[in-house]
């Protein structure tokens, strides 16, 4: 009898011990088993795409002003100092006084003359040691364009 109650209580325990692990044969079978038809068509069918990359800001345009050097011509002292503001240096040459700005690569002499006992520029010398006529406006705008962001408002 105690044989007999030994062979049940091993085949009891080999029978829950067989429950708890799955069999070796299963996990390579679910390894090796290929995926549905269905979805290898549909991987086929969906193509990736990149994104188009966003456009480059760009700058704002400068803000447009004359620059050309004779609209200087004909200004009082008081018309020239709302224009391009103070200049960077004055000196007496005779009977002119000079003016004189200084921007980016360029310089900007004003020679005004006594006028009916008031200053007016009378002969304008915007000038450079390296740039050509084109490059000289945009200096000579540019120092505009600087006076007029650094204008007091009122």
């Amino acid at each position: 009898m105690k044989a007999w109650r030994l062979i049940l209580t091993g085949g009891i325990l080999l029978s829950l011990a067989a429950c708890g692990t799955p069999p070796a044969n299963e996990s390579a079978l679910s390894v090796a088993t290929p995926a549905p038809q269905d979805v290898k068509t549909e991987e086929k069918k969906t193509k990736t795409t990149a994104l188009p990359s966003p456009a480059p800001v760009q700058p704002a345009a400068p803000e447009p002003v004359n620059d050309n050097p004779m609209q200087f011509m004909d200004m009082s002292t008081r018309q020239l100092s709302e224009a391009v503001g103070r200049p960077h240096m004055v000196r007496r040459d005779g009977p002119a006084e000079v003016w004189q700005y200084r921007g980016d690569g360029c310089v900007l002499d004003l020679f005004l003359y006594d006028q009916e006992n008031e200053l007016q520029v009378k002969h304008v010398d915007l000038r450079s040691q390296s740039l050509a006529d084109d490059s000289l406006k945009a200096c000579l705008a540019d120092m505009i364009r600087k006076r007029n962001h650094t204008k007091p408002v009122g």
